[in-house]
């Protein structure tokens, strides 16, 4: 009976020990929003590992294994590899661009700007501090300066 039981803790310190050795020792979280176009993803791959590449580069030249012209020089090819294969996912997802959530809410937040409203047109500026208030406020909400209506402390737009 000692002997299942010692054979049981062994596989399971066995496993526990083996488990981390078998992981990948890096994992890329996904981008929001792929779509799972191989083409993408393998771009993406490759953006990563450039990355990767740019930032063991700096490691060595700061470790003192490199020459500042090497340094440069393996520097400028891997961020020209990286800006290239960011052009080439920014080409693939451009055709999406009316799918992703945060390019509609800029496109709605610009038209809102762009459009004046009742709001703005009874908006004021306090003189002292430069603060927005509404048209009704007696008072400054940042700094509490009292407010005229007549238009000598306050300047509308």
């Amino acid at each position: 009976m000692t002997y299942i039981v010692i054979t049981i803790i062994s596989i399971g310190i066995l496993y526990y020990v083996v488990y981390p050795l078998r992981r990948p020792k890096y994992r890329f979280a996904g981008i929001p929003g792929d779509s799972g176009d191989n083409r993408i993803s393998s771009l993406q791959q490759s953006k990563n590992e450039t990355l990767k590449a740019i930032k063991e580069i700096d490691f060595e030249y700061q470790m003192g294994n490199l020459s500042e012209e090497d340094y440069e020089s393996l520097k400028a090819d891997y961020q020209d590899r990286a800006l290239q294969i960011l052009q080439k996912i920014d080409q693939l997802q451009n055709g999406n661009q009316d799918d992703d959530p945060i390019e509609a809410e800029i496109r709605r937040y610009r038209q809102q700007i762009n459009q004046p409203d009742a709001t703005h047109k009874s908006l004021h500026y306090c003189q002292q501090c430069g603060e927005k208030i509404q048209a009704d406020f007696k008072f400054c909400v940042n700094c509490g300066r009292p407010l005229q209506t007549n238009g000598k402390q306050e300047i509308q737009i």
